[in-house]
């Protein structure tokens, strides 16, 4: 779900909701090779979860374009059953960008930098599963960048 708002011309407000079916993935049935050599079947117990976003874009000039957006997702985590396999235990995106049009031609560079939260592995149920290492994660973030050209015919 999504809404724009432009109070001016050059300057278009957007926030938006996404709900994702993590439960769908009850299980996941992998065959483990090495070293035990069986089909291994465990229960995800993900939780449906959302994600906001907002962001603007506001046309500075007639051929740039400044961004700027922030989403929160929320983590699909049941307490307690946190494994390796799951998506994250929910994270913020912080991204901006600017775009540039020439003629025909379109120029978009991005940047997010994405922050997961924190998730301790030894009280879960993964850590009691044989095979698999007690653990956490610290500091778990990322920064992406991105770049776009377009050409209108």
């Amino acid at each position: 779900f999504a809404v724009a708002y432009k109070p001016i011309e050059t300057l278009s407000i957007e926030a938006g909701a996404v709900y994702t079916l993590w439960s769908r993935f009850a299980d996941f049935n992998m065959y483990m090779k090495e070293p035990l050599h069986s089909w291994q079947n465990s229960d995800r117990h993900w939780r449906n979860n959302w994600a906001f976003n907002i962001s603007a874009e506001w046309w500075a000039l007639d051929w740039m374009a400044l961004r700027l957006g922030f989403v929160f997702d929320k983590s699909p985590n049941n307490y307690g059953h946190g494994d390796y396999m799951m998506p994250s235990n929910g994270r913020k995106y912080y991204t901006a960008g600017v775009g540039f049009k020439w003629d025909k031609w379109t120029l978009d560079l991005a940047y997010m930098y994405a922050h997961n939260h924190e998730q301790n592995y030894s009280e879960s149920a993964a850590a009691k599963t044989p095979g698999v290492v007690p653990g956490r994660t610290t500091h778990p973030h990322a920064h992406n960048f991105g770049i776009g050209i377009g050409y209108k015919f």
